[in-house]
C-alpha cells in the first residue's frame, strides 16, 4: 500500500518546502508526493527530487486538485490511499505510522485521524476525528474532518470520479473538501485517535466566514439535516454576519485605550 500526498500550490515557497520536507519520512512507509505547481519552472523539479512536481493550467483550489487527481488516478493502485495536504501542512510522522497500520490492518474505504492546530509553530489546540456514527448535521458543524487527516483509498475515489466527473465541487469554494466526505459518509469508515497531522491556523475574514457559512447551509440541506441542525445553520450564519462589526469595535477600543 503506497500513501500518495497531493498539494497543489500556486508558487514555490517556504510553506512548500515545508510540507516536501515532513513528506520525506523513508521506510517503512511507502510515499509518494506529488506536488502541482501554477507558477511551475523547470527548476522545481530539482528542489525537490523526492517528490513529482508538475505544471497545474488550473482555474482555482478545487479545480487544481481535481485536475491532480485526473492526472494520477491511472497510475495509482486502487488499495493505495490518497490524501490532500496544503501547503504548510505537516505530518506527525509516529502517529502518521500508527494509523495507517490500522488502516491497512482493517481496509476501509476511508479513514480519519485527528490533527493538531499550530499558529507560529505552537500548538494552540486540537481536532479530534469526527465521532461516528454523526448525522450530516453532526458533520457539517460539529464532527466535520480535516482533509489533512482524512485518508481515501485509491479505488473510491476513481469510483467517485467516473460517477460524477470529478472529485471536489468545483461550485463551492471553502467547503469542497467537506461536501466530498458527506458524499462518502455511508462508506466503511475507520476512526482512529491519533492525530496525523499538524497545520497552522490563521482565522478566516469576514468574507470568508459568509462564505462558509453559506455554504454549510446549502450542504445542509442537499444532505438533509434535523429541525435542531437547521436552527443552529440560522445561528451560526447570524454570527458570521457580526464578525466585521466586532473587529471594528475591537478596533475602536483598542485605538482609543
Amino acid at each position: 500500500m503506497t500513501l500518495h500526498v497531493v498539494t497543489v500550490v500556486y508558487e514555490d515557497g517556504a510553506q512548500l518546502n515545508e510540507t516536501y520536507e515532513s513528506c520525506n519520512l523513508g521506510e517503512p512507509l511507502h510515499l509518494r508526493h506529488w506536488i502541482f505547481v501554477k507558477r511551475y519552472n523547470d527548476g522545481l523539479s530539482a528542489k525537490y527530487p523526492q517528490a513529482m512536481v508538475l505544471p497545474s493550467l488550473d482555474s482555482g483550489i478545487y479545480n487544481a486538485m481535481n485536475l491532480a487527481f485526473d492526472h494520477l488516478r491511472a497510475q495509482i493502485d486502487d488499495d493505495d490511499l490518497v490524501v490532500f495536504m496544503n501547503a504548510g501542512d505537516l505530518f506527525v510522522e509516529s502517529e502518521l505510522l500508527s494509523h495507517l497500520a490500522e488502516h491497512e490492518a482493517k481496509r476501509p474505504v476511508l479513514s480519519v485521524a485527528g490533527v493538531r492546530l499550530t499558529r507560529e509553530g505552537i500548538i494552540v489546540g486540537l481536532r479530534r476525528a469526527p465521532v461516528p456514527p454523526s448525522t450530516p448535521g453532526a458533520i457539517i458543524y460539529r464532527d466535520y474532518p480535516c482533509h489533512q487527516a482524512t485518508f481515501y483509498s485509491a479505488g473510491f475515489l476513481k469510483r467517485i470520479w467516473a460517477r460524477r466527473g470529478f472529485l471536489y465541487r468545483e461550485d463551492l469554494r471553502s467547503c469542497a473538501d467537506l461536501e466530498l466526505y458527506l458524499a462518502a459518509r455511508k462508506e466503511p469508515l475507520l476512526i482512529t485517535p491519533f492525530t496525523t497531522a499538524c497545520y497552522d491556523v490563521a482565522g478566516f475574514s469576514s468574507k470568508q466566514s459568509l462564505a462558509i457559512a453559506a455554504e454549510k447551509s446549502s450542504l445542509l440541506c442537499e444532505y438533509g439535516g434535523t429541525l435542531r441542525w437547521r436552527l443552529y445553520a440560522r445561528a451560526w450564519s447570524v454570527c458570521a454576519r457580526l464578525v466585521e462589526p466586532k473587529r471594528r469595535l475591537l478596533r475602536a477600543i483598542g485605538g482609543g485605550s
